[in-house]
């Protein structure tokens, strides 16, 4: 019995919500946390279908709507398209028999409106949908403290993450223990607008590499003297790549029939330099659909010039032709939608 942990930067503090919550559980079951910081749901969902033997017995406590809520205000995401990526993770543990919680948190920012935003409103919607029980921490703490009108803004560290050192460590870590005790397999149907999740992680072309640290541990794909390339087995949409990224990751070219999409595939991070795991969605950077037929071919190759590159989520000033040079990235995963 294992009891993963999909979720962000929150849920991978050495001392936080999940080490409380690991001394609760104890010895009885066994945590692992497939968590990977500033990302989306979508990672989450490339994280737990990479789980070879989730099954029945196991639980997955899904934790990405700081995240979620980030991508959304700050970085242009639909709403319906992160909500799409849970219900993947919900859709997944109910086709293995596994059972399914979400631990729902909020930023800083969203808490200091008051009200319960338009995006939780739908989660709680989707988990009721699925018969899934979530731990919305705002209204939790709400409940508990009826003189209050939201989380203070003194229990937070910046606006994505909440102090340790507060009374809500302990709500949180006892919410989710309650969750554990009482989670459920999802058991329902999706909506008709909504896809097969489909992850691929084989390529012809390139060159293979392999990518580790104590969080993950993932095959990557370069282009070489030959450029990536995967046929696409039926009709669907392009919702984006999983890669490693280093502040010299070059710049990527996708090509999907006449189209062809330039993107960075570079971060910038303050006093931070080490390899990330990162979730690139090709729809919000294009705004485009990026339909596709059965049978049809994507290939990803390196660029050969910054000119009409799309815009990046950390870029502060425009890439230099100096970017071509720097090719540390590598391709992990593509997703598509499936239709």
């Amino acid at each position: 019995m294992t009891v993963y942990i999909s979720g962000g930067s929150n849920s991978l503090r050495s001392i936080g919500w999940v080490s409380f919550l690991r001394d609760r559980i104890g010895d009885t079951e066994r945590v692992e946390n497939l968590s990977i910081g500033a990302a989306p749901s979508h990672m989450g969902a490339f994280r737990c279908h990479q789980i070879p033997d989730l099954g029945p017995d196991d639980t997955v406590i899904w934790e990405y709507g700081i995240n979620d809520a980030n991508h959304i205000d700050r970085r242009g995401f639909p709403p319906q398209e992160v909500l799409k990526a849970i219900e993947w993770i919900i859709l997944l543990c109910r086709d293995r028999g596994a059972k399914f919680a979400a631990m729902i948190f909020q930023t800083r920012n969203r808490e200091a409106k008051k009200k319960v935003t338009r995006y939780r409103r739908r989660l709680h919607s989707l988990c009721d949908r699925y018969g899934v029980g979530y731990f919305d921490v705002p209204s939790e703490y709400l409940s508990g403290n009826p003189s209050a009108d939201r989380i203070p803004p003194e229990y937070f560290d910046d606006n994505l993450h909440y102090k340790v050192d507060t009374e809500l460590m302990d709500l949180i870590a006892d919410g989710a223990m309650s969750l554990l005790n009482s989670a459920r397999v999802p058991n329902g149907e999706p909506r008709r607008d909504i896809g097969r999740l489909a992850i691929y992680t084989e390529f012809d072309g390139g060159v293979q590499d392999f990518f580790e640290n104590r969080m993950v541990s993932v095959r990557t794909w370069r282009p070489g003297e030959q450029k990536l390339a995967c046929r696409l087995d039926a009709p669907g949409r392009v919702i984006g790549v999983i890669l490693t990224a280093t502040s010299k990751g070059g710049v990527l070219d996708l090509t999907l029939g006449s189209r062809t999409l330039r993107f960075s595939a570079s971060y910038r991070e303050r006093n931070f330099n080490k390899t990330m795991l990162k979730f690139v969605s090709l729809p919000v950077l294009s705004g485009d659909d990026l339909a596709f037929g059965a049978g049809e071919e994507i290939s990803i190759d390196w660029a050969g010039s910054v000119e009409g590159i799309l815009g990046s989520e950390k870029r502060k000033r425009p890439i230099g032709a100096d970017a071509l040079e720097a090719r540390e990235a590598g391709i992990v995963a593509l997703m598509v939608e499936e239709f």
